[in-house]
């Protein structure tokens, strides 16, 4: 088993809970859900949320020991944002990461379903 570096892991997975979060703002936009994002994660749907959360942290780990990790270490996207320069395959991890996190939130966590947009 090769060393997993625990900051890109965090940042992948910071990544596809943004993701998780603009799933929550599209939901509340459609009227499908109401409140703020803590009611929708914890109090109304504990269960799904629980689910979504722990396919992620899975999937930001299976992200990190696939190689994409190592273009979302924080160390590294800090240095390339203060430089100006943002390589293509840093910029394919970060999209990867949010679509991660809205795909997976939209799978789990779909809400009240008795309500039709």
């Amino acid at each position: 088993m090769t060393d997993v570096n625990v900051y890109s892991v965090l940042a992948v997975f910071v990544l596809q809970c943004l993701g998780a979060f603009e799933h929550f703002r599209f939901m509340r936009s459609t009227g499908r859900v109401s409140g703020n994002f803590y009611s929708y994660l914890v109090s109304a749907y504990p269960g799904k949320s629980a689910a979504t959360y722990l396919v992620l942290g899975a999937s930001a780990w299976m992200s990190v020991e696939a190689g994409v990790g190592d273009n979302v270490n924080p160390q590294l996207l800090y240095a390339l944002i203060s430089t100006g320069h943002m390589p293509m395959a840093t910029l394919a991890a970060v999209g990867l990461s949010l679509v991660t996190g809205y795909g997976f939130d939209s799978r789990f966590n779909k809400g009240d379903e008795g309500v039709k947009p």
